[in-house]
């Protein structure tokens, strides 16, 4: 079947919202588990070490995993295998709820119900962002974008704001139980909506599984445009990881009081979320330039100024100002760069090329995290050093942005690669 033989709904949008409505209640149930979890771990044993090792069950599958799933998400049917991914994440749950319930619940027991739910969620990231494709056209794919962004956003954002409140109310047997409900709310829409089977065409499923996870690779390589904005990606995110490992040090060493300090984080935090929404509706009504390269280029500019400005003065309003305008302009980066993708990429290998992807462009992460510390200190310590280190990634992010605005094939990749994940 050709590409332009795919039947679409004409309400493609519509659904597709009401399945990403699903999921982010879904995503936000798992982040307030993992998050609960952490710290269920951390007040049992006290050691940051076996703390730490619960958030790498959760990050390190996503990052290795991701171009299996990709692989698997173009051999399955995508509707199936995301309620397939649901059903094993909530299993998952229902086994610590039943551990905890029983009072046989041990620290070991957390890790790998995390990993668990952790492969879950790299198929899920992964297929949200090729489904778009086959159920949006390719006019409304800058808007389409905006749901997995937020989503995965509220993910990361929501449970540090929200669980401690949680955990004193309803302790973490109710967030657990929340986080199953969640999963009830997600498999609906999944259930009711029809996505469309992507169009066969270059990318054959015959080479196994490691000959597709190669074919991803090898798809973005070939492409020297698709090449650079991912490289592009590995910079944004690598700053990003930084940023949000130095925050909270950052801020609550301005104040004497630890109260005072929370309280503080807590405002810039808003702050920083404030940043996602806004860039998110903003998104969602504009859907963004005709040539959404240029949006790329505009937006990363102002990502690259926030960052200087967050160094620029200790001052909580300045910092949250620049934290409301780098998680702004991130979201604004991150949509229009997934919509281009999503445009450029055939539907019928956007898994195994978005795994790729995600793998390529998300591996900084724990480089920037382990690193952000050290470079701290070898900057002047944290007074001096955090405020350094934001200044120098605003002016790395400034050369990046140049870099690519000069780069022809990256400028022009709008007209020299064709449409071809959505009519």
């Amino acid at each position: 079947m050709s590409r332009s033989e795919t039947i679409r709904p004409t309400n493609g949008l519509a659904l597709f919202y009401a399945m990403m409505a699903g999921q982010f209640v879904s995503f936000l149930g798992s982040g307030l588990t993992a998050f609960a979890l952490g710290v269920w771990v951390y007040q049992e044993t006290h050691s940051v070490t076996r703390f730490g090792a619960a958030i790498a069950c959760r990050s390190i599958p996503f990052v290795v995993l991701s171009p299996l799933a990709g692989s698997l998400i173009d051999r399955w049917d995508r509707r199936k295998g995301l309620i397939a991914a649901e059903s094993l994440a909530s299993t998952g749950t229902l086994a610590v709820l039943a551990l905890l319930s029983a009072g046989w619940l041990r620290t070991w027991h957390v890790y790998p119900v995390i990993v668990v739910s952790a492969i879950a969620h790299t198929y899920r990231n992964t297929a949200l962002n090729s489904v778009a494709t086959v159920l949006v056209p390719s006019k409304d794919l800058g808007r389409a974008a905006v749901a997995p962004t937020i989503t995965q956003a509220a993910e990361q954002l929501v449970p540090p704001l929200l669980c401690p409140y949680l955990l004193l109310a309803i302790d973490l047997r109710g967030v657990l139980l929340l986080d199953f409900v969640s999963f009830s709310v997600a498999l609906l829409p999944l259930v009711l909506v029809r996505i469309p089977a992507a169009p066969k065409g270059e990318g054959a499923l015959a080479q196994g599984l490691l000959g597709d996870i190669r074919f991803g690779f090898r798809y973005i390589g070939e492409r020297p445009g698709l090449l650079g904005l991912v490289s592009f990606a590995v910079v944004i995110n690598f700053a990003l990881c930084a940023a949000e490992t130095l925050l909270t040090p950052y801020v609550l060493d301005m104040v004497p009081s630890p109260e005072e300090g929370r309280v503080i984080l807590g405002r810039v935090l808003f702050c920083c979320g404030m940043g996602v929404l806004v860039g998110s509706v903003l998104m969602g009504i504009w859907g963004g330039p005709r040539r959404r390269v240029l949006a790329v280029y505009a937006f990363g500019a102002v990502y690259a100024a926030s960052f200087v400005l967050a160094g620029l003065q200790r001052s909580a309003v300045l910092i949250a100002a620049a934290g409301f305008a780098i998680m702004f302009s991130v979201t604004l980066v991150k949509t229009t760069n997934l919509a281009i993708w999503q445009s450029k990429v055939a539907a019928d290998v956007q898994g195994r090329v978005f795994g790729a992807i995600t793998m390529i462009a998300w591996c900084v992460a724990p480089v920037a995290q382990l690193s952000a510390g050290p470079l701290v200190a070898l900057l002047g310590g944290h007074t001096r050093g955090n405020s350094l280190l934001f200044v120098t990634l605003g002016f790395v992010l400034m050369v990046m942005v140049g870099v690519t605005f000069f780069h022809p094939r990256i400028r022009n990749i709008e007209d020299e690669l064709p449409e071809l994940g959505s009519p």
